[in-house]
């Protein structure tokens, strides 16, 4: 049996892992009313559904503009960690922010509701919508899915930056039980642990034919490590001596290829 839970910005061999590469960015503008609506959809569980989305919207020029992100168009079987607060008439949920190494687990309050993220109101009046505080800078927030294969638990790792928001990478457990066989030879790698300290596993489904090409690049893209990892499914990686930071982490098998984001902290 697998853990029933996740811990928030890690990675094991048996979760099911997306870097987003580039991440995915999304930007609302307070002071156009027209400006569309942008919705990133996310499949957690990676069964070809989406789960949930993240949408960002612009308010218009109103005592001065204001602009809105949230996580919604949830199915019906997600859930976000949540609390409800009340602002200017409005009762709504707003998604908790999480730390690196939290537990998402049965112990947290899940809410089946589309979920808040920020709300700058128009100007403070009263009907026009809450007031809720912008992030700033990287976040994680937590998600559970109740599926007839099981209860899921998830992560989503968020930067917010102004009016803007992008989507970095996010994790969900138990990807064992999604009923999809891995292909022979697929190499979709998983790093583990992530973050790292001195030792990393380098994992991957199936197990491929031949000899293939690990690559660790840093953030500048300066290549710092290269080795050939015979035919089999995983390796070890020395990181011990590696400054701590982002780094990406390549493998070539064939025409298969896997990048996966490794930060490493000392």
């Amino acid at each position: 049996m697998y853990s029933q839970g996740i811990i928030a910005g890690q990675v094991s061999v048996n979760d099911l892992y997306k870097d987003v590469i580039p991440d995915c960015t999304m930007c609302a503008s307070p002071y156009n009313p027209n400006w569309p609506n942008y919705h990133m959809a996310l499949d957690l569980d990676q069964d070809g559904n989406s789960d949930l989305a993240i949408h960002v919207w612009g308010g218009g020029i109103l005592s001065g503009g204001s602009s809105m992100c949230a996580v919604d168009n949830l199915a019906a079987y997600t859930s976000v960690i949540a609390h409800f607060i009340t602002s200017f008439g409005y009762t709504v949920a707003v998604a908790d922010t999480i730390s690196p190494g939290d537990s998402i687990s049965p112990a947290n309050t899940f809410v089946q509701a589309a979920s808040y993220i920020w709300s700058a109101n128009w100007g403070g009046a009263f009907g026009t919508g809450p007031e809720i505080m912008k992030w700033s800078g990287e976040h994680m927030i937590g998600v559970r899915l109740v599926l007839p294969r099981g209860t899921l638990y998830s992560w989503i790792r968020l930067s917010v930056t102004g009016d803007c928001i992008s989507d970095k990478d996010y994790a969900c457990n138990k990807g064992i039980y999604t009923g999809v066989s891995p292909v022979p030879g697929s190499g979709s790698a998983v790093v583990f642990p992530n973050p790292a300290t001195a030792l990393v596993s380098v994992n991957w489904n199936g197990e491929p034919r031949q000899a293939g090409v690990l690559s660790v690049y840093s953030s500048s893209g300066m290549l710092v490590h290269r080795s050939y990892p015979p035919p089999g499914h995983s390796t070890t990686l020395e990181v011990a001596s590696l400054p701590a930071g982002l780094y990406l982490v390549k493998t070539v098998f064939g025409d298969q290829v896997s990048t996966r984001r490794l930060v490493i902290i000392h």
